[in-house]
């Protein structure tokens, strides 16, 4: 449980929003195991699977965007009084041009136990000061691709 704990607020850390706000249990159920997920659609899963035996909240609402998720106090507050978190784990999405891979490959070194996914192949520039020069461009691609490929993240 701490290591789930660690781990949601360690992407809350990483993330913004706010708490969805728990609906007062009726009678009966406020006796059911609270259910703390990341985001709405774990919690939808989770409602799905254990139907009406849990109370289920999430931290980032409904139609809220992890991605721009700003945490609250209410939402350690909802965290801390759970019996259960479900978090999707912690995974880095990075796109960048390509003279930023070996940037990533640092971060990927510094971070070995998150995921890192490079969107878009590191995006080889054509064009401004790179224009004209595709074979060299690459060369070097391929050299800072290959670095950052010895990463086992």
């Amino acid at each position: 449980m701490r290591f789930l704990l660690a781990l949601l607020l360690l992407s809350l850390l990483c993330t913004r929003g706010r708490a969805q706000e728990e609906v007062a249990a009726p009678a009966g159920e406020a006796s059911l195991p609270l259910v703390v997920t990341s985001a709405s659609i774990f919690a939808d899963m989770t409602e799905m699977v254990a139907g009406g035996n849990v109370r289920v909240a999430s931290v980032v609402p409904i139609g809220g965007d992890p991605h721009i998720y700003e945490p609250t106090p209410a939402d350690v507050q909802l965290v801390s009084r759970a019996d259960l978190v479900l978090v999707n784990g912690l995974t880095f999405e990075g796109w960048c041009f390509h003279p930023q891979i070996p940037k990533v490959t640092d971060l990927a070194r510094a971070f070995p136990e998150t995921t890192i996914i490079l969107n878009h192949f590191g995006g080889p520039l054509g064009v401004g000061a790179y224009g004209g020069k595709a074979d060299e461009v690459y060369a070097g691609w391929r050299k800072d691709i290959a670095e950052l490929a010895r990463c086992p993240n």
